[in-house]
């Protein structure tokens, strides 16, 4: 079942929708969303959980540190966000 208009406007909807153009860190969630890093991570391990967004690597940031850990839309996740899918596969 698609996901529906509400939840898209939520923080999680635009979180996933973030993640649909491509894999994004905490840092770059948060500065698309104007939240703070402590705000996103708890949206982020409630989709995780939820089957909707995986970890899938690291992205090393300017100068020393630890590297930022890469989140993204699963493949499973795809077919509730797109209204467009179940059209085309059922006409195949």
């Amino acid at each position: 079942m698609p996901l529906n208009a509400r939840f898209m406007e939520s923080t999680r909807g635009r979180i996933l929708s973030l993640l649909r153009i491509g894999p994004h860190t905490v840092e770059e969630l948060r500065a698309a969303l104007e939240l703070t890093d402590n705000a996103v991570r708890p949206h982020l391990v409630a989709l995780e959980r939820d089957g909707l967004v995986r970890q899938v690597g690291t992205r090393r940031g300017e100068g020393a540190g630890k590297p930022a850990v890469l989140y993204e839309i699963t493949t499973e996740a795809e077919p509730l966000l797109s209204r467009a899918y179940a059209p085309v596969l059922a006409a195949r």
